[in-house]
């Protein structure tokens, strides 16, 4: 049997970046009540900037503390 706690989803009130000095950063979700993140390459940064903070919603799901999904919609 397999048992998930706390997941969940609801649309993010908030984004946030956190980049730290020496590389890596962690993306924040504050979604459900509560802030989600999930650390993030220096790879997708620039992605997450262009999709996510341009987004005029964010979709977020995750698992205990955990961002999982992060789902941005522009409208057009």
């Amino acid at each position: 049997m397999t048992v998930t706690v706390d997941a969940g989803s609801a649309q993010a009130s908030y984004l946030l970046l956190d980049r730290y000095i020496g590389g890596g950063a962690v993306l924040w979700a504050y979604a459900g009540g509560a802030w989600h993140g999930k650390d993030v390459s220096d790879g997708d940064l620039a992605g997450i900037a262009q999709d996510l903070f341009t987004a005029n919603r964010v979709d977020a799901y995750w698992s205990g503390s955990e961002l999982t999904i992060a789902r941005g919609w522009k409208n057009l």
